[in-house]
């Protein structure tokens, strides 16, 4: 109940990080009631939500991915690592090309801090994270309205 924005927000029992309130709304809060079918997929998002809060901008990627993939996992009902469900994923979404060359660089870009991780890679800063936490709700939600 503080009158200024301490850049947090509490659900269910936890503090998370706020951004936009619209983005946190519709893509945060709401991406953790959809989890509720997706328990271990749930976690990953609450410990990217977590790694944000503390700064750990790398750690944030990795976390998401893991949402990502389990959830993908899933939907089609396999155990490949997310980069060899792409294809799949793509054609049961019904995306266009373009969109697919999104998933395809969205996937590509986490490899860089989860799979494929080395110290080559730059490393991502809390607007990157944001958006990056952003975007997994997106692409969460999505996949979850098509299941």
């Amino acid at each position: 109940k503080s009158e200024t924005d301490l850049g947090i927000f509490w659900k269910d029992g936890k503090f998370y990080p706020s951004g936009s309130k619209l983005l946190d709304n519709k893509l945060i809060v709401d991406v953790l009631d959809w989890l509720e079918g997706f328990p271990e997929e749930k976690k990953d998002f609450e410990k990217a939500l977590k790694a944000h809060l503390e700064q750990r901008d790398n750690d944030v990627i990795g976390d998401c991915y893991n949402c990502i993939e389990g959830i993908v996992r899933k939907i089609l009902k396999n155990t490949k690592v997310l980069d060899n469900n792409k294809e799949e994923l793509v054609t049961k979404l019904g995306f266009s090309k373009e969109w697919k060359s999104f998933i395809i660089n969205f996937i590509k870009y986490a490899n860089e801090y989860k799979r494929h991780a080395s110290d080559a890679r730059h490393k991502a800063n809390p607007d990157e994270s944001e958006a990056f936490i952003y975007l997994t709700g997106l692409i969460t939600r999505i996949c979850i309205k098509k299941k």
